[in-house]
C-alpha cells in the first residue's frame, strides 16, 4: 500500500510544478493511504446496506477507572512522652531513617535519678521480704519451743500451789510461804500466755504477703520511671522519610500528644512517614459493586507518563464520600514497585475486575443496534440480541452475554464462532470484526426484521 502511494504521488509530483500544490497532494494520498488500509486491516464491510462482522475470539477485559493519590502507607507524629527541655535534634526535614533510629532526646537527668532512686527503693523491698521468707521458720521453731517450757513451767506451779493450799489448810505453812507460791504460778501463767502469742504472731504470714506488695510497689516503680526514661528519646518506628520537625534544641515542651482540636505552641514533634506507598482511589458509586479486594489495579503519573505502576486493592471503605452530589467510596490498593513515586502525586488508576482470555465476543455497537430493532419491534423486555440477515433484512437472535471492555462483549450462549452479524445500518456507526457472508433461515417476520434462530 505504501509503495503504491509513494508511486502515485511521483506521477503526481511530476504533473504539478509548485510545492504548494505538491503539498496538497501529499496530504491527499496520505488521506488515501489512511483508507485503504483501515478498510484492508479492519475487515469491515458492508452486505446489502448493512455493515456486519464475523464473530471470532477476542481476550476481554472489564476496568473501572477512578482517580487516585499516592499516598505513604504510615504516618506518625511523634511526641515526647513527658515535658522537658529538647537536648538534641538529630534529623532535618527529608532525613531518610531507620526503624529504630533516634531522632531527638530531651535532657534526661532527671528521668535518671527517678529511676535510681525507684531501683533503690526496689532493693530495700526485696531485701526486707527475703528476710521475712529466711527467717520465719526459725521463728516459728523458737517461739514453739518457749511455749513448750511455758507449759511445763506452769504445769510445775500449778503442782505446787496445789500442795501448798494443802499444807497451809493443814497449818503446816504460813501465809507468806502460800501468797509466794501464788506470785510463782501467776507468773508461769503470764508468760506461758506470752509464749502462745508470740507463737501465734510468728506463724501468721501476712508480714510476708505485705512485704511481698510492697516488692511489687517498688518494681512498678521501677518500671514507671524506665518508661519517662525510655519516653525522653524519640525514635522512629518505621523506615521512611522525615516530612516536619515541630520544635528545636532547647526548646522547652509540654510532652504528650496535644488535647484534640488545640495547637500547643510549645509541643515538640516530628513527623514520619513510611518509604513504603500505597494508592487511594476514589471509585464511583456506580462502579463500586464491582470493585473487590485482590483486584489487580494499573496507574499512571504525570511525572512519568511512559511508565505503568501496578498493584492489588488491599482493602474498600464502607463509607462514602460525597463530592459535588457524587458518592465516592475510598479502595486502598497496595503498590508492587513505588520506586520513585512520592507521596501526594495524583494518580489514574484503571482497576481490573473481571479478565477472560480466548472467548467469543462481538463489537458492542451490534448489541447496541439489536437493541433498537427490539425496541422497536416489541422484543423481550431486558433481552440480549444480535441481528443477523435473512432475506436482505436483519433478523434478530438472543443471546446470553459476560464481561465486556466497552468496545467488545462476551457471547456466552447463542452464537457460534464464524456467524456473521450485523453491526449496523449504512450510514450508522461502525463495528469491529472481520468478514463477510449472510445467514439463511426462517422466521416471523416484525416490520423490516425477524426475530428467530
Amino acid at each position: 500500500m505504501a509503495e503504491k502511494a509513494a508511486q502515485v504521488f511521483g506521477k503526481l509530483a511530476k504533473i504539478v510544478g509548485n510545492r504548494k500544490t505538491i503539498s496538497i497532494v501529499v496530504a491527499a494520498v496520505v488521506v488515501l493511504a489512511g483508507l485503504l488500509t483501515w478498510r484492508i486491516t479492519a475487515g469491515r464491510f458492508r452486505s446489502g446496506g448493512y455493515v456486519t462482522a464475523k464473530v471470532g475470539y477476542a481476550d476481554l477485559t472489564s476496568t473501572v477507572s477512578a482517580t487516585a493519590t499516592v499516598e505513604a502507607l504510615q504516618q506518625a507524629i511523634l511526641t515526647f512522652k513527658n515535658q522537658g527541655f529538647v537536648r538534641s535534634v538529630y534529623v532535618s526535614e527529608g532525613d531518610f531513617v531507620r526503624s529504630g533510629t533516634l531522632l531527638a532526646e530531651e535532657d534526661t537527668s532527671d528521668f535518671q535519678n527517678e529511676l535510681d532512686q525507684a531501683r533503690a527503693n526496689l532493693q530495700n523491698a526485696q531485701a526486707n521480704y527475703d528476710k521475712l521468707v529466711a527467717t520465719q521458720p526459725e521463728m516459728v521453731d523458737q517461739a514453739e519451743a518457749q511455749l513448750a517450757q511455758a507449759e511445763s513451767d506452769l504445769d510445775l506451779a500449778k503442782t505446787t500451789l496445789a500442795q501448798e493450799q494443802a499444807l497451809f489448810a493443814a497449818g503446816a505453812v504460813s501465809r507468806a510461804a502460800l501468797d509466794g507460791v501464788q506470785n510463782t504460778y501467776q507468773t508461769a501463767l503470764a508468760k506461758y500466755q506470752s509464749a502462745q502469742s508470740n507463737l501465734s504472731v510468728v506463724q501468721n504470714t501476712d508480714s510476708i504477703a505485705a512485704a511481698a506488695a510492697q516488692v511489687k510497689v517498688a518494681q512498678a516503680q521501677v518500671g514507671l520511671a524506665e518508661n519517662n526514661l525510655a519516653g525522653s528519646r524519640i525514635v522512629s518506628p518505621m523506615d521512611g522519610y522525615v516530612g516536619v520537625v515541630n520544635g528545636s534544641t532547647g526548646q522547652w515542651t509540654q510532652g504528650g500528644a496535644p488535647p484534640a482540636g488545640t495547637s500547643i505552641s510549645s509541643q515538640f514533634s516530628i513527623t514520619v512517614s513510611s518509604s513504603r506507598l500505597e494508592l487511594l482511589a476514589e471509585v464511583n458509586e456506580a462502579d463500586i459493586s464491582k470493585v473487590s479486594r485482590g483486584d489487580k489495579v494499573s496507574f499512571t503519573v504525570d511525572t512519568y507518563p511512559d511508565r505503568t505502576f501496578t498493584g492489588r486493592i488491599t482493602s474498600l471503605s464502607p463509607y462514602a464520600v460525597t463530592i459535588q452530589g457524587v458518592q465516592y467510596y475510598d479502595a486502598y490498593a497496595s503498590i508492587d514497585d513505588w520506586a520513585g513515586l512520592e507521596s501526594g502525586l495524583p494518580a489514574n488508576v484503571n482497576i481490573t475486575y473481571a479478565q477472560k482470555n480466548h472467548v467469543l465476543a462481538v463489537p458492542r455497537a451490534a448489541l447496541d443496534y439489536a437493541a433498537g430493532l427490539a425496541k422497536a419491534g416489541g422484543g423481550v423486555a431486558g433481552g440480549k440480541y444480535v441481528a443477523v440477515l435473512y432475506q436482505g433484512k436483519p433478523r434478530l437472535i438472543p443471546v446470553q452475554t459476560g464481561i465486556e471492555n466497552g468496545t467488545q462483549v462476551e457471547i456466552s450462549g447463542g452464537l457460534q464462532a464464524g456467524r456473521v452479524i450485523v453491526v449496523n445500518s449504512q450510514g450508522g456507526r461502525r463495528g469491529s470484526g472481520g468478514g463477510a457472508g449472510q445467514t439463511q433461515g426462517s422466521g416471523n417476520s416484525i416490520g423490516p426484521f425477524h426475530f428467530g434462530g
